[in-house]
């Protein structure tokens, strides 16, 4: 996670999951090139789809190396077996998980090979007759996308063409309605798609936040428009089309779901409890170990090995000063929960772990160094081969959470000497 982000973030994502592999060899020797068109300093984080889980190929960083190896990382793959059941509304909540905990602007840019709704038959999509047939699932999602001021920019990967005409139109109509539910731009039928990726970092850099208020407002839940202008030519508009006319129903905001974690157990908080991200550091080495010197230091206990499996030590670190007090048999602590959830290239979990740690603190240490780091060990033993991590932690007290996303490279149980990896 970024500690001082720009006010704009922009993000690829690589949906493979209708993606043929021309295309998305294609769209891979594009994104090179995209590269090399960045301005220095320019940052990027890249995600991928190919399954039911959206992981992380790469934070966001500006070195064009660890771009570049993010790109080759996930493209190309081989569609997964089963995407007609796939739900592309899915892949934007978590993409919303992930990314609302940043703030300011972040425009994803979402490649693709079309949505998978096309795939099965009598399904409703909600090109079929415009915006005001969305879904309520579609509606909560684009609300929380706006939420979390997230933009979308479908991108169809397949470009221009010879078969490109009448059965494209019905993808092209929900890629614009995508877009205009969140304040983005959609593009199709354009072979150029390193262009259109630097157009967009290039030209939605800038931004205004305006809000509207309708008058006479009704909750008919349907769609209304809101349209924008300028005095001038030479300028296009990147914003929310409208907005849909729901009341409060007064159910709870969805925040992150404790039930992805076994053992994990926390009360639920509203939105704005958790609305400021818990900030956190996290490396993971393969090897079994305790974690490194801090104020107040702290491993989970450890199980057995299973025979081939290989054991890997997640070593945390969060500023003290990040964490609520409270009293707990008359010393002053913190109660921290973390958890890891494993997946392979597939989106299958392979593995996760939770645990919840009362830490005490030293208080005369801690008024000289407020900001002393607290370390947490955790452990978790993967098969050998790549897997993607999701880490979480949270403070229990005042209910601020953080995440990670890392890719990591799981060496065989015989190579434990190899160096971790550091986001």
């Amino acid at each position: 996670m970024l500690l001082h982000p720009p006010p704009v973030l922009n993000v690829l994502l690589l949906d493979t999951t209708n993606m043929l592999v021309e295309d998305q060899m294609y769209l891979r020797y594009q994104l090179t090139q995209f590269l090399q068109t960045l301005k220095p300093g320019e940052q990027l984080a890249i995600y991928q789809r190919n399954g039911v889980v959206t992981v992380q190929l790469q934070g966001f960083t500006a070195d064009h190396n660890l771009l570049s190896a993010g790109i080759r990382r996930g493209l190309p793959r081989f569609m997964p077996t089963g995407r007609e059941y796939l739900n592309d509304a899915d892949t934007l909540h978590q993409l919303a998980l992930f990314l609302g905990q940043l703030p300011g602007r972040k425009n994803v840019l979402w490649f693709s090979g079309g949505s998978t709704a096309f795939l099965l038959t009598g399904v409703d999509f909600l090109g079929s007759t415009g915006a005001g047939a969305v879904t309520p699932d579609l509606r909560r999602l684009y609300d929380e996308l706006e939420t979390s001021r997230i933009a979308v920019y479908p991108i169809d990967a397949w470009g221009l063409g010879a078969g490109d005409g009448g059965g494209m139109a019905a993808q092209h109509m929900l890629m614009n309605e995508s877009a205009e539910a969140t304040g983005g731009h959609a593009f199709y039928s354009n072979n150029g798609l390193a262009g259109i990726a630097a157009n967009v970092v290039e030209t939605d850099g800038s931004f205004y936040t305006l809000t509207y208020s309708p008058h006479d407002f009704h909750p008919d839940k349907k769609w209304h428009k809101v349209r924008i202008s300028v005095d001038g030519d030479g300028y296009r508009l990147s914003y929310r089309r409208g907005y849909f006319a729901e009341g409060n129903d007064g159910s709870a905001p969805q925040s992150l779901p404790a039930s992805l974690f076994a053992g994990a157990t926390t009360s639920t908080q509203k939105r704005e409890e958790t609305a400021v991200p818990l900030i956190f550091e996290a490396r993971v080495v393969p090897e079994r170990s305790q974690p490194v010197a801090g104020v107040v230091a702290a491993a989970a206990p450890l199980d057995a090995v299973k025979k081939g499996d290989t054991p890997l030590t997640i070593d945390y670190s969060v500023p003290a000063s990040s964490l609520a007090r409270k009293s707990v048999n008359g010393e002053q602590s913190v109660v921290v929960g973390v958890a890891v959830i494993a997946f392979n290239e597939h989106g299958t979990v392979i593995g996760r772990r939770a645990e919840q740690f009362t830490l005490h603190l030293n208080e005369a240490k801690l008024r000289l160094q407020p900001d002393a780091p607290l370390r947490l060990a955790q452990q978790i033993d993967l098969k050998k081969g790549e897997a993607y991590l999701y880490l979480a932690m949270w403070d229990m007290t005042s209910g601020h959470i953080g995440s990670i996303e890392m890719p990591v490279q799981v060496p065989a149980a015989a190579k434990l000497k190899d160096a971790g990896t550091r986001p």
